[in-house]
């Protein structure tokens, strides 16, 4: 018989949050960088900007989930893990 999967755990969600934060920062510098090089209808140009959508659905999905998986969780400390401060908003406060 198959294990039950579990889920993340906190620590896990944390890391999964700070990278689809990198990404999410670095995707609209890919999408400029594209477009200056290429016509904003060509394929490179639309892949980027699904790209970046996909990831934002998946931060949406998974903040989603850590709601449910972390109920013991701060409700406070949940709503950071995935839509925590952008980079600009991090380089700011430094």
């Amino acid at each position: 018989m198959a294990s039950k999967k579990t889920g993340f755990t906190v620590e896990q969600h944390e890391r999964l949050g700070n990278e689809l934060q990198k990404m999410r920062d670095v995707f609209p510098e890919i999408i400029v960088d594209l477009s200056k090089a290429y016509p904003q209808k060509t394929k490179v140009v639309d892949l980027a900007y699904r790209a970046l959508e996909a990831i934002e659905r998946l931060r949406s999905k998974m903040d989603d989930l850590i709601c449910r998986e972390c109920p013991e969780y701060e409700t406070l400390n949940i709503l950071d893990i995935y839509y925590r401060k952008g980079r600009e908003e991090r380089e700011q406060r430094n």
